[in-house]
């Protein structure tokens, strides 16, 4: 899904900016976690923790399909959109420097299998079905009540529509 016309709310790791990301650029200061002085309040749907862009998956690629194709996808339409609004990559890079390169295909065009920078990861949202969400890693891996908003009752997306995780024996 592109979004680069409809502003996502960001706020950085620090907590302390809160910006628009989409085409029109703007958005204003805040104090920390934009607007709320409770980081372990952050909710997507409250625009409070951080989406930096948001993809649907193809209905074919869940359940059953490993996180590293998950993100290969994901890659490969953020990629998308970068070329189709090289302002947005821009802004984009300068939220998260190596995050075009992050996302281009490699020498014979596969997508890269893994996050397009450590600042970043792709969050299966648990309760819409195949979207996955390009979020701070610091937010999402974060301890405390936060957990319960990323991954209610300890269960994320993976596991609630894409078929959960193999386990090593």
């Amino acid at each position: 899904m592109y979004v680069g016309n409809n502003p996502i709310r960001y706020v950085d790791p620090s907590g302390y900016s809160s910006q628009n990301v989409g085409c029109g650029g703007g958005g204003k200061k805040e104090g920390p976690y934009g607007g709320t002085n409770d980081p372990q309040q952050w909710s997507s749907d409250k625009g409070i923790y951080s989406v930096a862009y948001e993809v649907k998956l193809p209905k074919h690629m869940y359940p059953g399909v490993s996180d590293a194709r998950h993100f290969q996808e994901a890659n490969r339409q953020l990629h998308e959109a970068f070329q189709v609004d090289p302002r947005f990559a821009q802004k984009m890079e300068a939220l998260y420097p190596g995050i075009t390169d992050g996302v281009k295909p490699g020498k014979r065009g596969a997508f890269p299998r893994k996050a397009p920078t450590q600042d970043v990861t792709w969050h299966h949202e648990p309760s819409r079905e195949g979207i996955l969400q390009l979020v701070p890693y610091d937010q999402h891996t974060a301890k405390g009540k936060i957990q319960g908003i990323f991954h209610p009752d300890g269960k994320g997306g993976m596991e609630n529509w894409g078929g959960g995780r193999k386990r090593k024996k």
